[in-house]
């Protein structure tokens, strides 16, 4: 059996990972990500077919097997180019998908056109822009701050205490 994998050509939100392993139909998919924490705490968010997270128990397994892997010393290792030139990896850009799928979901021409004054805060995450690229091409302005990609996340470690919204209120 040949495996294939898919790869964002750049960092994307988590849930365009979700949306991409349903979209693919894989048969799972991994976001290696800090969430809201400092880049030193990345790790492994596994997702199941469905785009849901795994189950702890899986979680669990799958930990289990990269320490064998590990400890035994048996982790293959092939360069990025090679695997795209044999096409067992493949960039997918998930943006536009996505995009569109949003689209289905939501009047995003109301939304436009509403004349609406929106205010984000990106947190320096990999989310940034995106507000901006649905939303400022018509009547309604967006806002955003902490918009440059940093995931040492200079302002403050993301959180949702209020003290974090003063920036917006302005």
């Amino acid at each position: 059996m040949t495996l294939r994998f898919f790869l964002s050509p750049k960092a994307i939100p988590t849930p365009f990972v979700s949306f991409g392993v349903v979209t693919k139909k894989c048969g799972g998919g991994v976001a290696i990500t800090a969430s809201h924490n400092p880049a030193k705490w990345n790790g492994f968010k596994f997702r199941e077919e469905t785009g849901a997270s795994v189950s702890s128990e899986t979680s669990i397994e799958v930990e289990k097997y990269i320490d064998l892997a590990f400890n035994a010393g048996k982790v293959n290792s092939t360069p990025l180019a090679q695997t795209l030139k044999e096409k067992s990896v493949e960039y997918f850009d998930l943006t536009p998908s996505y995009i569109a799928s949003v689209s289905k979901l939501v009047d995003l021409n109301s939304l436009r056109n509403a004349g609406l004054k929106v205010a984000v805060d990106s947190m320096y995450g990999v989310g940034a822009g995106y507000f901006k690229m649905l939303l400022s091409v018509g009547k309604t302005q967006v806002t955003e701050i902490n918009g440059e990609r940093n995931p040492a996340f200079p302002a403050s470690i993301p959180n949702q205490s209020p003290s974090i919204y003063k920036d917006l209120c302005r």
